[in-house]
């Protein structure tokens, strides 16, 4: 399958079943401008699932991820999250090339919900299977760009989820807990939170560390999974 034709027909797809006032709907749960169609997130995924049988059946990663680079640039969320989709199938053939390209892919996300989408899944997949490119992710940190620190955060939250690189974890973390930006104090708090679930001595011994020096909005989040009392003392004085 050609990638440009395939992605001129899921974009007309997109066009030809929009909701404008679903599209609406959707906006308010982002403080910056968005462009969306208004589909469901259901709709995108079993039409990316039919791709994605189809360049699994011809044994093309290369074409799948030469189609989702060119809808991740699109822009759009249902691109964004048809991009995701597709490649959900493919995660045996992630290696480092895949993971350079995410990297590029980050330039290219304008809102929450597509680093969510790209980092979370496509990144965390990577993770999953190689391990973390802590050094690239700390880099990540230090962008002047909100949703490049908020992916380096992000692209952990399915290995913390599992109890993994909980040293990678809080190294990441400890350079953004002091951020001034909303979205990526949720990000690290949402980091923070997942890595919880199986490590919650630890992770009540860093919050604490950090306490006075970052914000009640990381802290809440960090806490969410917490018992009551843990939590309570983790909040204690704030």
């Amino acid at each position: 399958m050609d990638p440009h034709i395939v992605a001129t027909d899921v974009r007309a797809y997109f066009e030809a079943h929009a909701d404008p006032q679903s599209a609406q709907g959707a906006r308010r749960f982002f403080k910056e401008p968005i462009r969306t169609y208004g589909l469901p997130a259901r709709e995108v995924q079993k039409l990316a699932a039919r791709y994605r049988r189809q360049f699994k059946a011809e044994h093309d990663f290369a074409g799948a991820m030469a189609l989702a680079d060119e809808m991740i640039r699109g822009g759009s969320l249902e691109e964004v999250g048809f991009a995701v989709a597709l490649l959900g199938g493919f995660e045996r053939q992630f290696d480092a090339t895949t993971f350079a390209v995410i990297n590029g892919w980050v330039d290219h996300l304008t809102n929450w919900a597509a680093v969510d989408g790209v980092c979370g899944g496509l990144a965390g997949t990577y993770i999953l299977r190689h391990g973390p490119p802590t050094d690239e992710l700390l880099r990540w940190t230090q962008s002047p760009v909100r949703w490049r620190r908020r992916a380096a955060a992000v692209s952990l939250v399915q290995p913390a989820r599992k109890g993994l690189y909980l040293a990678d974890v809080f190294r990441v973390a400890e350079q953004l807990m002091a951020d001034e930006d909303d979205l990526v104090r949720k990000g690290v708090g949402w980091l923070l939170k997942e890595a919880s679930r199986q490590h919650t001595d630890e992770l009540v011994a860093f919050l604490l560390r950090w306490r006075d020096r970052t914000s009640r909005l990381v802290l809440r989040y960090a806490c969410e999974l917490m018992p009551a009392a843990t939590r309570q003392r983790v909040l204690a004085g704030i």
